[in-house]
């Protein structure tokens, strides 16, 4: 799992935002705002490919 601390509560807060995301992962995680919004880039990315990927 990419953010395995994350609780049940964090992704209810979240609901598909991503600069919610980028806050929970801040304070769960701790680092900079520029840190935490980097590593929901590189996730979204990511997860982007694996949606695009050919079967």
């Amino acid at each position: 799992m990419w953010w395995g601390e994350l609780t049940e509560e964090d992704l209810d807060e979240v609901y598909g935002q991503c600069d919610r995301l980028v806050n929970v992962i801040q304070r769960r995680y701790g680092g900079s705002r520029s840190e935490a919004e980097v590593e929901v880039n590189r996730f979204l990315i990511r997860a982007e490919r694996l949606v695009m990927a050919p079967s």
